[in-house]
């Protein structure tokens, strides 16, 4: 992913493990993604990240890819 790209959430995890299941998943199909936490504290701190409070990130390119494979695994889409 080039840096001038801009990014699209792709999906949001339940938490940390999951989310790397999925980023995982994707990476094996050719798809790069970016995990980002948006729980501040638990980044900060050390803690483990709040429900919901990690998302996967792509390329605008990639999106439609992610959310396919996404959706062979089950996960919920986008609102």
């Amino acid at each position: 992913m080039s840096s001038s790209q801009k990014l699209i959430r792709v999906a949001v995890a339940p938490d940390p493990v999951t989310a790397g299941m999925w980023q995982e998943a994707l990476r094996r199909a050719g798809v790069p993604v970016l995990l980002r936490n948006r729980d501040a504290l638990s980044v900060a701190w050390g803690t483990p990240a709040a429900p919901f409070s990690c998302e996967l990130l792509g390329s605008a390119a990639n999106v439609d890819a992610a959310r396919l494979i996404l959706d062979d695994i089950a996960v919920p889409e986008e609102a």
